[in-house]
């Protein structure tokens, strides 16, 4: 009988250390989907900033300055 009982006692207990585990493993794809998504938007807000900082110096290079 006490057989019986470890035996469900480590099913149990493994049954809850996966658990754990697939938690893990998604908070850390959220955290990595999160940073891809801020380094994103951080991307396009520079992209944008260059973009007219090209526009200033195309026309200072057609006015000749």
């Amino acid at each position: 009988m006490y057989k019986c009982w470890q035996s469900i006692g480590l099913y149990v207990h493994s049954l809850i250390t996966k658990s754990e585990h697939i938690e893990t493993i998604i908070e850390q794809y959220r955290a990595d989907k999160l940073r891809a998504v801020t380094r994103a938007r951080k991307a396009d807000i520079k992209i944008t900033q260059l973009e007219k900082e090209i526009k200033k110096l195309k026309l200072k290079l057609e006015l000749g300055l």
